[in-house]
């Protein structure tokens, strides 16, 4: 489902010149410059030319604003197939002029030589790579008319629980990898406007762990982010499922709203004290994914929602 997002004041900067880049090098490039990036690649014949930028969606020196996203398109090196048909090798022909016939004569045509059938086994091309511009997420444009739904963004380097109990960044998430997701009892599953903002349970038993999948991937720049017990790094709209200190019930809460001594829900299905928060201004990646058939998901230490706080989008 689409995700709505909040508007981030940013400052203006110039989009720099990907010509003669490398991919990697691009991407450190736009990073640096605090801009976000989209990119797609076209194939080369040229071994020279192999992850070169071919071309930049947004021309260099363009003004845009701190965080939004530049696409450009590297090139990849595909190596040309051989053909055994266009340049055959000469085959012997024993009868032409034949050397003196011996036990040890070759005949050509009994076991001739295995001649390489480039259609046998094709080099293994990745059919993982993600392609943005063939079915693009919906980058965020905070000055566009933003589409219903959306979330808070974790930092990059979170680490997201998988469906097979391992853990990866969630910037290098696929679409269609399973995660941890949860079943919560009474949680409804609809559409923005935030129902969550007035849902709570009082026991967390009846919480059991599911096999999600990631179905949308949105990149984001930030200037601030909120970290808790030294572990979580997330923005401060992020809805987290917690329960309040003196209170008795359990709900999702924005970041922003938690304090030391309320309590979290972690991976393990435990209740974990807040113990240390802390406010941090720095200009960061950050990434939200949408998932299904559930909208809720474990990364390392907590349960997060993937819809933001409404009051909080509201102060944006």
């Amino acid at each position: 489902m689409a995700r709505k997002f909040g508007k981030h004041g940013r400052r203006k900067k110039q989009v720099p010149n990907l010509s003669g880049l490398t991919r990697s090098q691009a991407q450190t490039e736009l990073t640096a410059r605090g801009f976000s990036y989209s990119e797609s690649s076209s194939n080369t014949a040229t071994s020279g030319d192999d992850t070169r930028i071919a071309s930049q969606g947004i021309a260099a020196d363009t003004t845009l604003l701190y965080g939004e996203s530049v696409p450009f398109v590297y090139y990849t090196y595909v190596a040309p197939y051989y053909n055994p048909y266009s340049n055959p090798p000469p085959y012997y022909n024993p009868y032409s002029n034949p050397p003196p016939y011996d036990n040890t004569y070759y005949n050509p045509y009994s076991n001739p030589p295995p001649y390489d059938n480039p259609y046998s086994n094709p080099p293994p091309y990745d059919n993982t790579y993600y392609n943005p511009y063939s079915n693009p997420p919906p980058y965020y444009n905070p000055y566009s008319n933003p589409p219903s739904g959306g979330g808070g963004c974790h930092v990059f380097g979170t680490q997201i629980l998988m469906a097979s109990g391992t853990y990866k960044n969630m910037e290098d998430l696929q679409i269609g990898d399973a995660i941890c997701g949860a079943s919560i009892p009474t949680l409804p599953d609809e559409e923005y406007p935030n129902y969550v903002d007035f849902w709570n349970i009082s026991e967390t038993s009846g919480i059991e762990k599911i096999s999600s999948v990631v179905t949308a991937k949105i990149y984001d720049a930030f200037d601030s982010y909120y970290r808790f017990n030294n572990l979580i790094n997330i923005t401060k709209e992020h809805l987290i499922f917690a329960k309040i200190s003196g209170e008795s019930v359990w709900k999702f809460v924005a970041a922003e709203y938690l304090n030391v001594g309320d309590s979290i829900f972690d991976e393990n299905l435990q209740e974990v004290i807040i113990s240390s928060k802390e406010l941090i201004s720095e200009q960061i990646q950050t990434i939200t994914i949408d998932t299904e058939p559930k909208d809720v998901y474990f990364t390392k230490g907590m349960l997060a929602h993937n819809i933001i706080c409404a009051d909080c989008a509201s102060k944006q």
